[in-house]
């Protein structure tokens, strides 16, 4: 039989999931049984949502929740690669599905910034990085928002210099605050420098791959200027106001405390980590587990009082694997991924899920807290990450070393830290205070230096050989 010059195209769903738990859909170029495949920009989590029998180009089943733009990116990729299928007939006289595919791979890449940072939010959350894809997703609006402002018809590669960004950020600067609409207010200066960073983040990521080169990158010129902000803590009056609490056993607020105070004990935990201990990590008098965030591994040792808490919930029957605090629903599907890495592959509507479930759990907890606030006569903003501050004075307080409390709070960096501990570090200046106004003679001093920790000592030292 003779070899045919005709080209067929067809798309085909990949047999394997990749890692996060979503199956690839490909697009098949055949010739004469000789098959290339080019990997499309659409996945799904479930196998039977595809449908590579589709008539009127709806490869996607509605059952997806994304089909119709997930239908949309298809038809566009199609299109793409019978373009370049036409390119190299018209250049060379003859396809392949090789030539095919090499074209479509040596294809110019996009030269729209909007459409850049879209691809980089789908990619997010194909990826089931939820929390990311939220907020490049926000970005992404206020780029879509700023362009119909100014009456762009895109933003594109070159659009993005140093008097842009000095526009795009004072747009910012006057977009209403949503979290308190009605009230007049327009977003924190520190909102606008995070979208800013975030908008730099995709600057980094279009000039790895090419899409711009190193020398066009606008945030090489571009200064980013931090307001400092106050970090509310606890001190142990507050912290004993609120243990001391009269609260109906099992209420909200019972729970809610019991929460708060956990996480202070433990080093300040956070609420998304807090939310999903499991009996499981208890062990030996100790806490183990990895932190969502950064996935570093915790291992802390119970003191007394956070093991009177645990007893509260030690009840008969409970299971290994069972929450330890009963916010999170041990039936719902994500709960059967224990393990980080098990949490790591779970599909995106799972993540999704529980991402949703933990934000919510954590709304509750921060109401509940100004509730708490309120009877415990604390008149500062009380919110569940307060307790890691609230843990951080407090060693800062006892002369902890800043490494020590570094490890402790799990941060990446000691300037993290020293940021956290710089707020509530006064000892300096209430020891140069004292010598300034002391009355009482040298051995009231003598005894106000002997109660200084060895480092407060030392940077009392230094302020006084400047006088």
């Amino acid at each position: 039989m003779a070899s045919s010059t005709h080209i067929s195209f067809a798309f085909q769903i990949d047999c394997r999931a990749n890692r996060f738990g979503q199956y690839a859909i490909l697009l098949r170029i055949t010739q004469n049984r000789k098959k290339k495949y080019v990997k499309s920009s659409v996945s799904v989590s479930n196998k039977a949502w595809f449908n590579k029998n589709a008539r009127n180009e709806n490869w996607i089943r509605q059952s997806d929740p994304e089909y119709a733009k997930k239908n949309e990116t298809l038809v566009k990729e199609l299109a793409e690669v019978k373009a370049a299928y036409s390119d190299v007939l018209e250049e060379q006289n003859i396809a392949t599905p090789y030539s095919v595919k090499s074209k479509v791979e040596e294809a110019p890449v996009s030269t729209s910034f909007l459409e850049f940072a879209r691809e980089h939010c789908e990619d997010l959350h194909s990826n089931g990085q939820i929390r990311y894809w939220k907020q490049f997703r926000d970005l992404t609006n206020k780029l879509e928002l700023f362009r119909k402002t100014r009456r762009m018809p895109d933003i594109l590669f070159v659009d993005v210099t140093v008097p842009f960004l000095d526009k795009f950020e004072k747009f910012l600067q006057r977009l209403p605050n949503q979290r308190e609409k009605g009230a007049g207010k327009v977003l924190n200066k520190n909102t606008v420098l995070n979208n800013m960073k975030r908008f730099r983040t995709l600057t980094r990521k279009a000039v790895k791959l090419g899409y711009m080169s190193a020398d066009k990158d606008p945030f090489l010129n571009y200064e980013f200027h931090w307001l400092p902000t106050t970090k509310d803590k606890l001190d142990m009056v507050e912290i004993d106001s609120i243990i001391n609490l009269e609260l109906e056993i099992g209420s909200p607020l019972w729970h809610t405390r019991n929460c708060f105070l956990f996480s202070f004990y433990c080093a300040g935990i956070r609420a998304g980590d807090l939310l999903q201990l499991r009996w499981r990590n208890v062990e030996g008098g100790r806490l183990t587990y990895q932190m969502g965030k950064n996935h570093k591994m915790r291992d802390l040792i119970l003191i007394p009082q956070a093991n009177t808490i645990l007893e509260r919930y030690n009840k008969e029957g409970k299971q290994r694997d069972d929450y330890i605090f009963p916010l999170l629903d041990n039936a719902k599907p994500y709960a059967k991924a224990v393990t980080q890495d098990q949490k790591d592959t779970m599909n995106v509507e799972l993540k999704t899920s529980l991402y949703n479930d933990i934000s919510a759990k954590t709304a509750i907890l921060n109401n509940n807290l100004k509730k708490i606030a309120s009877l415990a006569g604390i008149k500062k903003h009380l919110s569940f990450h307060i307790a890691r501050h609230s843990f951080a004075k407090l060693a800062k307080d006892k002369g902890t070393d800043s490494g020590v409390v570094q490890g402790l709070l799990a941060h990446s960096s000691i300037k993290t830290t020293e940021g956290y501990m710089g707020q509530f570090d006064t000892s300096v200046e209430d020891a140069a205070m004292a010598k300034i106004f002391d009355t009482g003679g040298e051995s009231k001093l003598e005894s106000f230096v002997d109660s200084l920790t060895p480092e407060q000592r030392e940077a009392l030292a230094k302020i006084l050989n400047k006088k």
